[in-house]
Order: structure tokens, then C-alpha cells, then sequence
């Protein structure tokens, strides 16, 4: 008994037609003489409205991620002090070059 192999269900693959409606497309903006790329006033104007959304999602995302990951100051409990040793000394040094600096020794 050979059962037969239904064939495959073939659907759609291209599935930002579904997610995205196609609008009307437009040509925007003209390349110039340096090969540059070039939008008048009136072009970028549509390319804003249209990519504001986008725009204002990145920003809220950042927002909330620089809230999340904000660091508390962190709290030192180790404080260095110096030695009384290490303050005779300096004063030591401090005081001899005072000294030589008044009598014009060097």
C-alpha cells in the first residue's frame, strides 16, 4: 500500500505586505552633478512625518533603558589617612626647603 504525499501548503513568504500596507510610492529627492543625493524643503518635511513614529519610539526606548541602568553612587567605606610618621616627614621637608629657599641656597 503506497500513501500518496500530500503536497506542501505554500503560503504567503513575503510577509511585510501583510504587516506593512504598500502606500502610493513616490520618487523623492534628485541626485546632483557631485553625485550626492538631494531632498528640498518640502521632501524632507514627508520624510519626517513619515518616519516620526519610529523616531518617537527610539526615544521613549532610550529613555526607559537610561532609567533602568542608572547606577547609584556607590559608597566608599575604605578612607586613606596618612601615617604620623609620613606627616613628620613632610613637615621635615617642607621646613628644610623653606629654608633654603629664604637664604638663597641651592
Amino acid at each position: 500500500m503506497i500513501k500518496e504525499v500530500p503536497p506542501p501548503i505554500v503560503e504567503n513568504t513575503n510577509k511585510t505586505e501583510e504587516i506593512l500596507p504598500q502606500k502610493d510610492q513616490i520618487q523623492i529627492g534628485f541626485w546632483n552633478k557631485k553625485g550626492d543625493l538631494t531632498f528640498s524643503a518640502e521632501e524632507v518635511e514627508l520624510i519626517q512625518r513619515e518616519f516620526e513614529p519610529f523616531y518617537m519610539n527610539r526615544l521613549s526606548n532610550l529613555r526607559e533603558n537610561k532609567r533602568k541602568f542608572k547606577d547609584p553612587k556607590p559608597k566608599y567605606e575604605f578612607k586613606p589617612r596618612i601615617n604620623k610618621k609620613s606627616i613628620k616627614m613632610a613637615e621635615k621637608r617642607k621646613t628644610k626647603i623653606l629654608n633654603l629657599v629664604e637664604f638663597g641656597v641651592r
